[in-house]
């Protein structure tokens, strides 16, 4: 099997594409990546509709159509339900599947051939330390971001001989609205963005 490489690229003079980017640390990032004379593409829920398939291949064709000079996207859109299990409703935790798994997957696939006619080109996926030490009280989350770590890192080893390097961001506890109210020692979404 193969170990993977890390491929280091350069910063700037992309167009960059970033899921859940009106704020925390998608709009960290998007920040940042303006700062380093890169064009972004900054995209909410009111933008993109991911919890759904349809919804999803809307944005896909959207891409195609608009944006097929992208050179970078970011999956960071990602919600997180709180709460016993057992009382969670379908409802609740089938939203936090698609959008923190099936969007994930469905996003990755479909601008891959995008990316993959560029000299050079980045799939980045966002994830948790969550998925490393879970908490009690998110299980579908902690679960679902644990699958987008693996998942990122088994497409990284398909696509290391392609122009398309992967990256997975794994972050701390952040402050950000998912957060608010809950844990200590959090870092601010722009400390993240400069660390990556």
């Amino acid at each position: 099997m193969s170990k993977g490489k890390i491929k280091y690229m350069k910063t700037k003079n992309h167009k960059v594409v970033i899921t859940g980017a009106s704020r925390g640390i998608g709009k960290a990032l998007a920040d940042k990546f303006e700062e380093n004379s890169n064009e972004v593409i900054r995209l909410s829920s009111k933008d993109a509709d991911l919890t759904t398939s349809q919804g999803r291949k809307n944005l896909i064709s959207t891409l195609i159509e608009k944006h097929s000079d992208m050179t970078v996207f970011i999956n960071n859109a990602g919600i997180q339900v709180n709460g016993e299990f057992e009382k969670l409703s379908y409802k609740d935790y089938n939203k936090e599947l698609e959008i923190n798994i099936n969007a994930v997957v469905e996003l990755s696939k479909g601008v891959l051939p995008i990316l993959k006619d560029k000299k050079e080109s980045a799939l980045i996926n966002v994830s948790s330390a969550l998925a490393i030490q879970p908490k009690s009280d998110a299980p579908i989350y902690c679960g679902a971001k644990a699958f987008v770590r693996l998942f990122t890192k088994s497409l990284r080893y398909q696509l290391e001989n392609t122009s398309i390097k992967v990256f997975d961001i794994v972050p701390p506890l952040v402050e950000t609205d998912m957060t608010n109210g809950r844990g200590k020692g959090k870092i601010k979404p722009e400390a993240l963005a400069k660390e990556f």
